[in-house]
C-alpha cells in the first residue's frame, strides 16, 4: 500500500511539474549569428526551442512565443549546416495555414541537429511536417484548409513520406 501511494505521489509530481519546466526555457540572450560557427554554437538551443514549441500552445501575444519563432528563424535563415530548400509544391500545402511554416522548419531543424547532420533531406522535410501537423492538432483555434487536414490522413495511413519524396522530384 505504501509504494502505490509513493508511485501515485511521484506520478503525480511529475504531472503537474510538467508544464512549469515546459515554461522554464528561454531563448538565448544577445546571441549573434556572425559566422558558421555561432550556427554550431547554437544549435542544441534550436532544439530546446523546437521542444519548446512542441510542449506549448501557438500565442501571439505570448512574449516567449514570439522570441522562439524569430530565434529558430534567424538560425534557419543563414545556416549552412542544413539546407532548408523547399519544395513549392509542398509549401503550397501550407499556403492556407501559414503559421504552420515555422514549425516545418523548427521540426526539420530538430532532425537535423539530432542526427548530427546525418539526416536526409527528405527525412528532415518529413519531420519538419510531421512536427507541424502535431502543433496542428494541438492548436484547436487554428484554422487550416483541407490540404493540412489530408497531409493528416497521408501520415495516419503512412503515406506522407511518399508524397513528399515524390513532390520534391
Amino acid at each position: 500500500m505504501r509504494i502505490t501511494k509513493s508511485i501515485v505521489l511521484l506520478l503525480a509530481c511529475a504531472f503537474f511539474s510538467f508544464p512549469v519546466l515546459a515554461q522554464k526555457y528561454a531563448v538565448p540572450e544577445n546571441y549573434g549569428f556572425n559566422k558558421q560557427a555561432d550556427y554550431k554554437k547554437y544549435a542544441p538551443d534550436v532544439v530546446k526551442c523546437a521542444a519548446w514549441l512542441e510542449k506549448n500552445t501557438m500565442e501571439d501575444e505570448n512574449p516567449k512565443y514570439n522570441e522562439t519563432v524569430n530565434f529558430i528563424s534567424e538560425w534557419a535563415t543563414g545556416c549552412d549546416l542544413v539546407d532548408f530548400n523547399r519544395s513549392v509544391r509542398i509549401e503550397s500545402a501550407f499556403s492556407e495555414c501559414s503559421k504552420l511554416g515555422i514549425y516545418v522548419t523548427a521540426g526539420w531543424a530538430k532532425n537535423a541537429i539530432e542526427s548530427d547532420y546525418k539526416a536526409t533531406k527528405l527525412d528532415n522535410y518529413v519531420a519538419g511536417i510531421q512536427f507541424a501537423l502535431q502543433a496542428y492538432k494541438k492548436n484547436k483555434n487554428l484554422h487550416c484548409g483541407e490540404s493540412i487536414r489530408e497531409l493528416i490522413k497521408m501520415d495516419n495511413r503512412g503515406k506522407l513520406r511518399q508524397w513528399v519524396d515524390e513532390q520534391m522530384q
